[in-house]
C-alpha cells in the first residue's frame, strides 16, 4: 500500500544515484551507533562495491564471503539526491554471504519505483542502488519483497500500478537475478488475468523450493505458486474472507513440507470495521492450501490492526506475531494504525489449537508500536518493531525483543539504533516509515532492514546484531 502522494509524473530515471562512501569506518564499531542520515548523508557501501568477481589477488574482497561479521552498526543502504522518500524495505539472505534489499523509492522526477541493492558480505557493504525496470510501460512500482533460492538466485516481487491509484490497473510481478549477478529482470506476472484490484504482494520461498506469491484481492487472499520446473505461476482459488485483507506472509516448518500463510481480514458494515487474524496451512510444500482458520486473541485484547502477520514454524510448532491496537480502521486509509500490543501466539499442533499468547513488546521504548516482525526458531525467537509514545513521536526507536524459552516469555527489549526515529503514521509524509519492516537470520545473526527518518526524509538502512 503506497501513499497517495506518490502519483506518477513520469518515471524517467533508470537508476538511483549512489551517495559517497563512508569516510570513517570506525562508525561500524558500536552496534548501538546511529545511522547517519543528514543532508548528503553517507551510505554504508563502498564506492566500488559490486558482485563482480574480485580482481586477482584482491584478498579482502574475496574474504567477504568467508567471514560473516558478528554484527555491525546501522548503516545506510541509500540516501539518494534523486529521491524524496526511501522506505518500506525488504531483506533476504542467501548462500555465501549474499544479501538483497529492496525498497520503495519516491522519485524527484515524479512517480514511485522500487530500488534495490545487493551485498556479497552479509550486508556489510552493498552495491550502488538500482531501480527495477517497470514490467509494463507507464506503470509505477511499489510494495517490494525479496527472497532467495538455495542456489543463490534472488527473487523480487512488486506491485505495478496505474498512476490513477492502486487497484485501478494493478498487477503483481516477480523478477529474478541469477546467482552472482546484481540485476533483476525477466518479470513474470504472478496474479492471474481478471484477479481484480490487487495490492500488498508478499513473496516467500518454501523449503520445498516452491515460490509463493500472495496479495490482497478485494477481500480475498490471492496466492500463486511456482516451482523451478514451471514456466509461470499457478493461482489457488480462494473465496472472499471479508471486505479487505492485509499482507499474507508465509513461513515453512523446515523440510516437512508444511507451511502457513497468515493475514488480517477486515470486514466493513456501514461505518463499522471489524478485524480478525486467520491462517491457511499447506502440508504438501505449498501445492495446496487449507480453508482459513481463525487465530483467537486473548480476552480483552484490542482488535488486530492492518499489519503483516509474520510467523515462525518448527515441526508441529508455529508462532504468529500479531499487532493489535485501538487506532481507527480505514481500509486503504491515509494513515497507518499503531498497535498497543504486539502478541506472539503459539500452537503446538500445527494450528489445531493455541496454548499461549504473550506480549512481545514492552514499554521500554514507548507504548505504541509499528510493524512487529517475528524471526527465529524454537530455541530463539526474535521480534523487531518500532516503538514510541504519543502520535508522531520524534523520539521513537527500532527495538528487538527475544525469547529463549519457546515463546513462553520475552525479555526486555533493546534498541537496535541509538538514533531517534519519528513514529509517523501518515503515508503522505516524506518521513513515512513504510507499511512494513523486514528481518532475516543470516549465519546465526539477525539482519534487519528498516527505515530511518530522523532527518527531513526517510532512507533505508541495515543493522546486524549477534544472537548469542
Amino acid at each position: 500500500m503506497l501513499a497517495a502522494s506518490l502519483a506518477c509524473a513520469g518515471c524517467a530515471s533508470s537508476s538511483v544515484e549512489p551517495v559517497e562512501p563512508a569516510a570513517d569506518a570506525s562508525a561500524e564499531a558500536s552496534p548501538d551507533a546511529g545511522a547517519d542520515t543528514g543532508e548528503g548523508g553517507e551510505a554504508g557501501h563502498d564506492a566500488d562495491a559490486s558482485l563482480d568477481a574480485p580482481d586477482a589477488g584482491d584478498e579482502a574482497d574475496a574474504a567477504h564471503d568467508a567471514d560473516a561479521p558478528a554484527e555491525f552498526a546501522p548503516r545506510l543502504v541509500s540516501s539518494s539526491a534523486d529521491t524524496y522518500l526511501e522506505a518500506e524495505p525488504s531483506v533476504a539472505a542467501g548462500p555465501a554471504g549474499r544479501v538483497v534489499v529492496a525498497w520503495v523509492a519516491g522519485l524527484n522526477a515524479g512517480g514511485a519505483s522500487v530500488a534495490y541493492a545487493f551485498s556479497s558480505d552479509h550486508g556489510l557493504h552493498t552495491t550502488p542502488p538500482s531501480l527495477a525496470p517497470s514490467p509494463e510501460l507507464g506503470l509505477q512500482l511499489g510494495d517490494p519483497t525479496v527472497a532467495f533460492a538455495d542456489d543463490g538466485t534472488a527473487y523480487l516481487a512488486l506491485l505495478a500500478f496505474d498512476g490513477a491509484g492502486i487497484g485501478v490497473a494493478s498487477r503483481v510481478y516477480v523478477a529474478s537475478a541469477a546467482p552472482g549477478t546484481d540485476t533483476f529482470g525477466d518479470f513474470v506476472r504472478a496474479d492471474p488475468p481478471g484477479a481484480g484490484s490487487v495490492d500488498m504482494p508478499w513473496l516467500s520461498r518454501l523449503a520445498s523450493g516452491r515460490l509463493v506469491a500472495t496479495w490482497s484481492a478485494e477481500g480475498r487472499l490471492g496466492l500463486s505458486t511456482r516451482t523451478d520446473a514451471d514456466a509461470g505461476f499457478a493461482a489457488q482459488p480462494f473465496a472472499a474472507d471479508g471486505s479487505a485483507i492485509g499482507w499474507a506472509t508465509t513461513c515453512a516448518a523446515g523440510p516437512s513440507g508444511r507451511a502457513y500463510a497468515a493475514y488480517v481480514v477486515a470486514t466493513q458494515s456501514g461505518l463499522t470495521v471489524t478485524s480478525r487474524v486467520v491462517f491457511r496451512r499447506s502440508d504438501d510444500g505449498g501445492a495446496s492450501w487449507s480453508d482459513a482458520t481463525q487465530v483467537a486473541l486473548p480476552a480483552g485484547s484490542p482488535p488486530a490492526v492492518l499489519d503483516p502477520v509474520t510467523c515462525v514454524a518448527d515441526g508441529d510448532d508455529v508462532w504468529f506475531a500479531i499487532a493489535a491496537g485501538t487506532d481507527a480502521w480505514s481500509i486503504q486509509g491515509a494513515d497507518m494504525q499503531r498497535a498497543t500490543t504486539a502478541w506472539v501466539t503459539h500452537s503446538p499442533d500445527g494450528g489445531a489449537s493455541f496454548d499461549r499468547t504473550v506480549a512481545a513488546a514492552d514499554a521500554s521504548g514507548g507504548d505504541r508500536y509499528l510493524h512487529p516482525y517475528l524471526v527465529g526458531d524454537a530455541a530463539s525467537l526474535a521480534v523487531v518493531f518500532y516503538a514510541g509514545h504519543e502520535p508522531d513521536d520524534a523520539h521513537a526507536s527500532l527495538r528487538l525483543a527475544r525469547s529463549l524459552d519457546r515463546g513462553a516469555t520475552f525479555g526486555a527489549s533493546t534498541a537496535l539504533t541509538s538514533a531517534s526515529l519519528r513514529l509517523l503514521t501518515a503515508r503522505s509524509d516524506y518521513q513515512w516509515l513504510g507499511d512494513y519492516t523486514s528481518a532475516v537470520l543470516d549465519d546465526g545473526a539477525l539482519l534487519v532492514a528498516f527505515t530511518t527518518n530522523e532527518a527531513s526524509e526517510s532512507h533505508v538502512a541495515l543493522v546486524r546484531r549477534a544472537l548469542p
